[in-house]
């Protein structure tokens, strides 16, 4: 072997070692119609791996992952569940517009299961009518046909141990369904017809957007009515103990929503002394808002559960 046909197979190797991939490197590639900003992350309780979308919705982001891991994705207010691996190629397609409606994942199988399974989980609201109407056997027949159209969806999806997983899951929700459903048996059928409606009723009255939207007596007008209407439906129930705590229940919904608009509106405006309040740096050190008057104070709200929250400590 001559000397140019050394250096020619040395150079060859050396270049082979340097765009050689990590086996843990992880990339996803994807295509977002209608995008909302340009901020796409990929998350768990712990990490956050994130990127910006182009301006026609493209992205390609690549991480390393030790094992698989379940990861949100997060788009504008929406997020999802992924199931990635080391070494994954995974590409998306999505609308924001349906988000989850309209997922397609090529490159895991697993991904796309997920994505189904909240589909199917939109379609069977367990904790709807059936859940307060039906009796205990027809509850169960339910949640088994659930579970026979989870299991189908499958599909051509190899990896055992994330199978095992999500029957694991699967049984332990399904389980705790017919626990909790269970504990309506010692209500009589009015009683639970009045919980199924009023469930349904609450759904009218968004107080949190009311809050904003509302002066203190459209607010007022609205507890009401609230009120009024949750009454109107308990004069169908015979219970007269139930009907004592439900009164109760209703009396400490509005109570609590009236205080609370209160505070809202009672909250300083732009250009008045904001609440001066005390709390502890991380060294334990007391400062006060009002100590720092006459410079610019940001304050970051986040969540001991919160892992990209926490890893900004300094």
């Amino acid at each position: 072997m001559n000397l140019k046909t050394l250096t020619i197979i040395l150079c060859a190797t050396l270049l082979f070692a340097c765009t050689k991939t990590d086996p843990k490197q992880v990339t996803i590639t994807g295509k977002i119609t209608n995008p909302i900003g340009e901020s796409v992350i990929f998350s768990n309780q712990d990490t956050a791996y994130s990127t910006t979308a182009n301006k026609d919705g493209s992205f390609s982001i690549s991480f390393l992952l030790d094992s698989a891991e379940y990861l949100n994705f997060e788009h504008g207010v929406e997020r999802t569940a992924m199931f990635v691996k080391p070494s994954d190629k995974i590409n998306l397609t999505i609308d924001t517009e349906l988000f989850d409606e309209t997922i397609k994942y090529e490159g895991s199988e697993e991904s796309s299961f997920l994505a189904k399974l909240y589909l199917l989980e939109e379609e069977n609201d367990f904790f709807g009518k059936v859940f307060y109407l039906s009796n205990m056997q027809e509850y169960k027949g339910i949640l088994e046909d659930y579970k026979t159209a989870v299991i189908l969806k499958f599909g051509r999806i190899t990896d055992s141990t994330f199978i095992k997983n999500e029957i694991a899951e699967l049984d332990k929700s399904i389980a705790n369904f017919i626990s909790r459903q269970g504990k309506l048996s010692e209500y009589t059928k009015d009683v639970k017809n009045y919980m199924w409606e009023t469930k349904n009723l609450g759904r009218n009255f968004n107080f949190y957007a009311a809050m904003d939207s509302l002066n203190s007596e459209q607010f007022s007008n609205m507890l009401e009515g609230y009120s009024a209407e949750f009454l109107a439906l308990l004069s169908k129930v015979t219970d007269a103990d139930f009907i004592v705590k439900a009164k109760e229940r209703i009396k400490n919904t509005t109570s609590n929503w009236g205080d609370r608009k209160t505070a809202i509106d009672n909250m300083p405006k732009e250009g008045e002394p904001a609440i001066d309040f005390t709390y502890p740096d991380k060294d334990g050190n007391e400062f006060s808002l009002a100590s720092f008057k006459g410079t610019l104070i940001y304050v970051d709200v986040w969540a001991t559960w919160c892992g990209p929250c926490k890893a900004e400590i300094p």
